[in-house]
C-alpha cells in the first residue's frame, strides 16, 4: 500500500502527535526516622583518639514493624571549629548498643556497617555547615538492614583534615535529652554521646546533637492526566478534519 501524503496524511499526523499529559513530575521525597527537635545553638569539638569510643553518636532503638529498615540518609551539622583546610573525613558507623535501657546504653565494638565519607567545607573558622549523606555515600549503612525494634547506635568517630565540630543543643536537664529529638516510624532515642558516654558539657547541661537520618521514598509512577481544554479542542479539530478528508476521498 502506498503511503499517503497530502492533507490526509498531514490531518492523520495531527491526531496521532496529540501531546500526552501527565498530572506533573514526581519526585523522590525523604523521609524523618530521627532528628534533634531544636538548631544548635553552640558546637563542640570531637574528642581526641580514633577508637571507635571516641565517638559523638545517638542511640535509639529501630522502628516497629514486621520489615527491616535501612538508612538511606544521614545529614549532619557540623562546625569548621578552628578547620581552614576546606576538606576533611570521617567515619560513620552502626554499631550494636551495651543495652536498650534509656540514658545507660552505650555503643559496643559489634560493628554492624562502617563507611569512611569525605566532605568539603567553608575555609573560615567558627563557621557552621550541613554535611548530607545519601545513599552513594553510605553503601554499607544503607545495605544493612536493622531490626525492628532493636537498639543500635549511629556513631562519628577519627575525622582528618583539622579540628572540627559538631552541632549541638544544650542545656537540657539530666535524663531529659531522649525527649528532645523528634521520631517516626516507631524509633525510639535512648542517649546521646560523646567518648561513648551520655554526654554532659556542664554540670547540669546535657545536649542533643545535629544527627538526622531516615529514608527515601521511590516517587510514584506517573499517571496519564485529562488533556487541558485548549489540547483537547486541538485534538477534535484535527479528528474533525480527517473524518471530512476521508468522507471527500470515498466520493460521499
Amino acid at each position: 500500500m502506498l503511503a499517503r501524503s497530502g492533507p490526509l496524511a498531514s490531518a492523520a499526523a495531527a491526531v496521532c502527535a496529540a501531546p500526552l499529559f501527565f498530572a506533573g513530575a514526581a519526585y523522590a521525597t525523604d523521609v524523618t526516622w530521627f532528628a534533634p527537635t531544636n538548631a544548635p545553638n553552640s558546637n563542640q569539638n570531637w574528642p581526641g583518639g580514633t577508637s571507635f569510643s571516641n565517638n559523638f553518636g545517638v542511640v535509639f532503638n529501630a522502628g516497629t514493624g514486621s520489615t527491616g529498615f535501612e538508612i538511606d540518609w544521614i545529614k549532619l551539622g557540623l562546625n569548621t571549629s578552628t578547620s581552614t583546610s576546606g576538606a576533611g573525613s570521617i567515619k560513620v558507623a552502626l554499631h550494636g548498643t551495651s543495652n536498650s535501657t534509656a540514658y545507660s546504653a552505650v555503643a559496643t565494638s559489634t560493628q554492624h556497617a562502617l563507611d569512611v565519607v569525605t566532605f568539603t567545607a567553608p575555609t573560615t573558622t567558627a563557621t557552621p555547615f550541613e554535611l548530607m549523606l545519601r545513599s552513594p555515600e553510605l553503601p554499607n549503612i544503607s545495605s544493612f538492614s536493622m531490626s525492628p525494634s532493636t537498639s543500635y547506635s549511629l556513631i562519628l568517630y577519627a575525622p582528618t583534615g583539622g579540628s572540627w565540630g559538631i552541632g549541638r543543643t544544650t542545656n537540657f536537664a539530666s535524663n531529659t535529652t531522649n525527649d528532645f529529638y523528634t521520631t517516626s516510624s516507631g524509633f525510639v532515642p535512648l542517649n546521646t554521646l560523646r567518648n561513648n558516654i551520655k554526654y554532659q558539657n556542664t554540670g547540669t547541661s546535657f545536649p542533643t546533637i545535629a544527627i538526622s537520618f531516615g529514608t527515601t521514598n521511590a516517587p510514584p509512577p506517573q499517571v496519564p492526566a485529562p488533556l487541558p481544554v485548549a489540547g483537547l479542542a486541538a485534538l477534535f479539530s484535527a479528528a474533525r478534519r480527517l473524518r471530512a478528508l476521508n468522507r471527500r476521498r470515498d466520493g460521499r
